[in-house]
């Protein structure tokens, strides 16, 4: 007789296909795993198009059943001022919509398990006596309190003033009321570790990375910046480095920004250095990093772990990181796995240096590479479906 599977809601507030940036990669693996161990069923609240064909024969193959919320954008703007107004932070008033709750509260008879993807998900299932899971990913909170004085908007700023003790008290309440919290962060699971059940799961990493070879002479004398470019941690990471560090390089290197949605500003910023390529979607970005002298990681502000970075080490690339970019990579030393520089001057002259036909630091890109091998899907497999039977055979 074959053991019927438990069922597993899915709150998401991406389509995570194609799994284009960290958030998608990351719920893009999810629901792999649990499709494997579970009777999944997904529902995704966004503002993008549902009518992507690839995404949903994605879902349809990996899922029981799906459901996707696309609406306006200037619904999710009335929604955005309601939390103005009101007392709920943004992230969660802006996703929260009345028939997606009906929708929900139709499914959770039938639901044996919970898991909300970002605490942008938990108002959804904030009564639910099912049992609960929040894969938080990374806290919004600490990244807002550490970034108000940081971030190179003036807008984001001013939002991150209004949004950072509303964010921090409801992300307290749901690892307080869920039965387990997962993070990508091992030094954010510590710092909340007193509220509630929480576990460190990082990321892994894409094996194929380990054997990657394809190279293209025309990005040897480059540096690389990797990541969603509409994402605010990336553009004050970018515009930190064209602002400080970009005219400390040797001028014949070329810096690359690579990733999908480039904003505005970031555009126009690099239109006024020298030597700067925006480069929008690439269908295959590892082969610019792979062929590229380095990789940066200049974060300013973020939080959780970066995936760029992870998958930068992987192909034996030298990443020179801030600190706070390089913390969260558990097992990662500087000088030994990759090279961590605050100052512009220090982080130009390892970029002068590595730049060069003799740098010296071949081993820390040896080192990257063994050490990524520590970070796999399968290891966050076992690790999420461990946490997950531990909660589910105490009811």
């Amino acid at each position: 007789m074959i053991e019927q599977k438990r069922k597993c809601l899915l709150l998401l507030s991406r389509i995570p296909y194609p799994p284009v940036g960290g958030d998608k990669l990351k719920s893009y693996h999810l629901i792999g795993i649990l499709n494997k161990h579970y009777d999944l069923n997904v529902v995704i609240i966004t503002d993008e198009k549902a009518d992507n064909a690839a995404a949903n024969a994605f879902l349809k193959e990996h899922t029981s059943g799906y459901k996707i919320f696309s609406f306006p954008k200037h619904r999710f703007y009335i929604n955005a001022l309601a939390g103005v107004l009101g007392k709920e932070p943004l992230q969660v008033a802006y996703y929260y919509f009345r028939e997606v709750q009906k929708y929900i509260d139709g499914l959770l008879p039938h639901t044996d398990f919970i898991i909300a993807n970002l605490i942008r998900t938990v108002k959804y299932i904030a009564d639910s006596d099912k049992p609960r899971f929040l894969d938080i990913v990374d806290s919004i909170a600490i990244n807002y309190k550490n970034a108000i004085d940081k971030v190179s908007s003036v807008f984001w700023k001013s939002i991150y003033k209004v949004e950072t003790p509303r964010i921090s008290a409801i992300e307290e309440r749901s690892i307080r009321t869920f039965n387990a919290t997962f993070f990508v962060n091992r030094q954010e699971s510590e710092h909340w570790s007193h509220v509630g059940k929480v576990r460190w799961i990082p990321n892994g990493v894409n094996p194929k990375l380990y054997n990657y070879q394809q190279t293209n002479p025309k990005y040897r004398n480059a540096i690389v910046f990797f990541g969603k470019m509409d994402y605010q941690p990336n553009i004050d990471a970018v515009t930190w480095y064209l602002k400080h560090v970009h005219s400390l390089v040797n001028q014949d290197i070329t810096f690359y920004i690579v990733g999908v949605h480039p904003a505005p500003a970031v555009k126009k910023l690099a239109e006024k250095n020298r030597n700067v390529v925006v480069t929008g979607f690439i269908e295959d970005p590892y082969e610019i990093i792979n062929s590229a002298r380095a990789v940066i990681a200049p974060m300013q502000t973020g939080a959780g772990i970066q995936n760029k970075i992870l998958e930068s080490m992987a192909l034996g690339k030298v990443v020179v990181a801030t600190s706070l970019a390089a913390k969260p990579i558990v097992g990662a030393e500087d000088g030994v796995h990759l090279l961590v520089a605050d100052e512009p001057a220090r982080f130009a002259a390892y970029l002068n240096a590595l730049c060069k036909d003799d740098n010296p630091y071949q081993p820390v890109a040896d080192n990257a590479r063994t050490l990524m091998q520590e970070y796999t899907w399968d290891r966050y497999e076992r690790s999420l479906v461990q946490l997950i039977e531990e909660e589910l055979v105490k009811k």
